[in-house]
């Protein structure tokens, strides 16, 4: 019971986590184009290598045509656009420091929202599995090798998920293809050995 109420309360954190992010997002009514102005820097310690990281400054106008000025959601460590280069962006009416720029990846509320309700969902899943694994096969051994095989797919489906949200799709299919093509040299290598 105890196992239900944890998994249950991670998909709960997840999307709760998911809301809060839909209603930020939602916030960002204005649409306009801006230019970018310079660069904020701010250093970041990603791999235990101190380096900095960069977000755009833009200037833009209003719908109500006040000039305003924003940092771009987008913090990267290099610099992604030339200095004087409009680019498309949102913006809250009512904070107009923070611009969203048009499609620049998912917020990392958005990443972390999932990655919880996914973690959630997943061990859910696993224990239904499990209790209907216990009512139908009466053998141990053999519930438990079965139990293992789920287990080992769910966590690699898992870490898939979460290697999809975080490096992009096309990163997630190229590795796991590559991967793909590397068993299936060995299974044939496997099978031409005597």
């Amino acid at each position: 019971m105890f196992i239900l109420i944890f998994t249950v309360g991670f998909m709960l954190i997840g999307g709760g986590i998911l809301y809060s992010a839909h209603q930020e997002e939602a916030g960002y009514t204005g649409t306009t184009t801006g230019k970018v102005v310079g660069y904020e820097s701010r250093m970041g310690d990603a791999d235990d290598s101190f380096r900095y990281f960069y977000a755009p400054i833009v200037r833009y106008k209003t719908t109500k045509g006040s000039l305003c000025t924003g940092i771009g959601n987008v913090w990267t460590s290099s610099r992604p656009f030339e200095v004087g280069e409009q680019i498309d962006i949102r913006y809250n009416p009512i904070q107009t420091d923070v611009v969203n720029v048009e499609g620049y990846g998912v917020s990392v509320s958005y990443k972390l929202g999932i990655a919880f309700f996914l973690f959630g969902s997943a061990v859910s899943v696993l224990l239904l599995i499990f209790l209907i694994l216990t009512k139908l096969i009466r053998d141990p051994d053999k519930r438990e090798q079965i139990m293992g095989k789920l287990v080992a797919t769910i966590i690699a489906l898992f870490i898939a998920g979460v290697w999809c949200m975080l490096a992009g799709i096309k990163i997630t299919l190229a590795v796991f293809g590559l991967l793909g093509l590397y068993a299936l040299f060995q299974h044939y290598k496997k099978r031409r050995e005597p």
